[in-house]
């Protein structure tokens, strides 16, 4: 009787196995895709910082100086 309970409860464990790892997957594709956009963002407001980390295409958004920052 114990060793057919251990048994049923260890398909059981193993037949939501899969659920909690699909869960975990998309808690961590939706922590990639926050991290992602956060780092764009910023790259977008901050080209420096977009150089910085080699992220392309903000390279024309860098500030000019004027001459009085040059003197």
């Amino acid at each position: 009787m114990r060793k057919s309970l251990l048994s049923l409860m260890g398909c059981m464990a193993l037949a939501a196995w899969p659920a909690a790892v699909r869960a975990d997957d998309a808690v961590h594709e939706k922590l990639v895709s926050i991290a992602k956009d956060l780092t764009f963002t910023s790259a977008a407001a901050l080209p420096m910082l977009a150089t910085a980390l080699g992220i392309p295409g903000h390279d024309a958004e860098l500030d000019v100086p004027s001459e009085a920052c040059l003197l």
